[in-house]
């Protein structure tokens, strides 16, 4: 059931990066850790050419995607960094 629920996530992510216009996905990793364990890594250049990072890892607990650690990552055309952690 784990990998069920993995697998419905990662595909709505997937399907969220398809509808994006205007981008181009540099990176779009997942390490399978273990059966209830993920890691995901995308990296998005927008057309304007903002850069959007995601990193998240996570686990199931109870049928529920439980993130261990995030992060997020926006840096702007001039190279100005945001971060969302």
């Amino acid at each position: 059931m784990s990998r069920k629920v993995i697998q419905a996530y990662l595909d709505e992510i997937e399907q969220l990066l398809l509808n994006c216009s205007n981008t181009y996905i540099e990176q779009y990793n997942i390490v399978i850790l273990t059966t209830e364990r993920d890691n995901l890594r995308i990296r998005i250049r927008f057309a304007l050419r903002y850069l959007l990072e995601v990193s998240e890892a996570f686990v199931i607990v109870d049928n529920q995607i439980k993130y261990i650690d995030y992060r997020y990552h926006f840096q702007d055309e001039q190279n100005s960094n945001d971060y969302l952690d």
